[in-house]
């Protein structure tokens, strides 16, 4: 669920709960890297005006399908045979010709896409097999291009085309969000918006401690209150998992006077729990399928001034948020616009 690209920001692996203590790194008062004005410009920060549950509109909650590993191929992977594409046994327009439909239906997203265009060399094809090779780890992918489209665009119904040479390509649900997921992860699309810093080191070190719990409940907050979903790292390691947030619940627990980690402008802290709702990867299939969902149980402090204005915080559990991001949303180009139905 994986995948380096040119920012080395958006790495997603496989999940476990970091262990570790959580007294060796406060984060109190948040620092540039955790500022809330990276993801708005105007934001609500009083504590007393935030709902305690919120959600997406159904209509809005991200969709499920495959990350696309690296060692099965990508989207060159073959999802309805569980094969990864032969590069020696990619078909010639002759053959493509003399095949039934139903074989022409079971070939992998990339094979389908290079068709479609009528490129019987499959460059796309080759291409996306060259960057994914079968001894990559198990946990890398595209899955930041899927968190990322997911968000922006509704469930992808399958579609039929016909290519130049009266060939008919159908692409199924999963076919059309491998193309769309593999647009977000590898087309240049504009500044990222990205809170927090990434973990680089180990579980504990200092450098792995999430982003500031008080500066997150904001975002968290203002950006399901503008209906707007966003991703977030679940895994405080090295590892990264993207998933698209689409809502909250949270509850507040207990409260004490300001700690001598706290914001020298915190007046008050509140122990909080937050139920952190986000989508999830699933098999991929011919028809949209319910979406999966979860959830992580986050705890922690939030300081705040005499206006009720949130002004730090400090994690409590070893479940963390390590970064969150969002991009703005542009337009396809004509490459991939096609497979949308919105």
């Amino acid at each position: 669920m994986k995948y380096l690209i040119s920012l080395s920001l958006f790495f997603v692996g496989s999940t476990y709960s970091a262990g570790f203590s959580t007294d060796f790194y406060t984060n109190s008062e948040w620092v540039s890297a955790d500022h809330p004005s990276i993801f708005f410009k105007n934001y609500d920060s009083n504590f007393t005006n935030f709902p305690q549950k919120h959600f997406l509109p159904e209509n809005l909650i991200p969709w499920s399908d495959s990350y696309w590993p690296r060692y099965k191929g990508g989207i060159a992977f073959n999802w309805q045979k569980n094969i990864k594409t032969d590069i020696k046994k990619l078909k010639s327009l002759k053959q493509l010709l003399q095949m039934k439909q139903p074989e022409l239906d079971a070939l992998s997203p990339s094979e389908k896409y290079d068709i479609l265009n009528g490129d019987y060399k499959y460059s796309f094809t080759k291409k996306i097999l060259k960057q994914n090779p079968s001894g990559a780890a198990r946990w890398h992918g595209i899955c930041h291009g899927w968190a990322e489209a997911a968000i922006n665009h509704t469930k992808i119904l399958p579609k039929s085309f016909l290519n130049k040479d009266k060939i008919k390509v159908n692409f199924g649900y999963s076919d059309q969000n491998a193309l769309i997921s593999y647009f977000y992860a590898k087309e240049k699309r504009g500044k990222v918006s990205f809170l927090g810093k990434r973990c680089r080191g180990r579980r504990g070190s200092m450098s792995c401690g999430g982003v500031n719990p008080g500066a997150f409940h904001i975002v968290l907050m203002n950006s399901i209150q503008r209906k707007m979903g966003f991703v977030a790292d679940i895994d405080i390691s090295s590892q990264v998992w993207n998933q698209p947030v689409f809502g909250y619940v949270y509850k507040i627990i207990g409260e004490r006077t300001p700690s001598k980690q706290a914001s020298n402008k915190a007046v008050t802290e509140y122990h909080i729990k937050t139920r952190l709702h986000y989508a999830l990867e699933s098999r991929s299939s011919w028809e949209p399928g319910k979406g999966l969902r979860s959830y992580d149980d986050l705890s922690y402090w939030i300081e705040v001034d005499q206006n009720a204005q949130i002004v730090g915080g400090s994690w409590i559990s070893k479940n963390r948020i390590d970064f969150a991001w969002f991009r703005k949303k542009v337009p396809l180009n004509n490459k991939f616009s096609k497979f949308l139905n919105d």
